[in-house]
């Protein structure tokens, strides 16, 4: 699943259930719906993490770094 289509499905649960807790929905449905979002979420911030879709560099010998900036464009912080 791309990122993309992973923040919106999460966007689109949390507004469901949003509507479903002011609107005084069944108290199970919103329970379940309440239980499956932490999975929902948990499925987006992997597919963020995971997604490869635009090729960045490889670090080399560092171990942490902007991989869509160059070493130069940084400066000093």
């Amino acid at each position: 699943m791309k990122a993309a289509t992973s923040i919106i499905v999460t966007t689109i649960c949390l507004i469901i259930f949003y509507f479903l807790l002011h609107f005084d929905a069944d108290p199970l449905l919103t329970a379940l719906l309440y239980f499956s979002i932490s999975v929902v979420v948990v499925i987006m911030v992997l597919s963020i993490l995971l997604d490869n879709s635009i090729p960045y560099p490889e670090l080399g010998n560092e171990e942490w770094g902007y991989r869509d900036k160059n070493k130069s464009e940084l400066g000093v912080f």
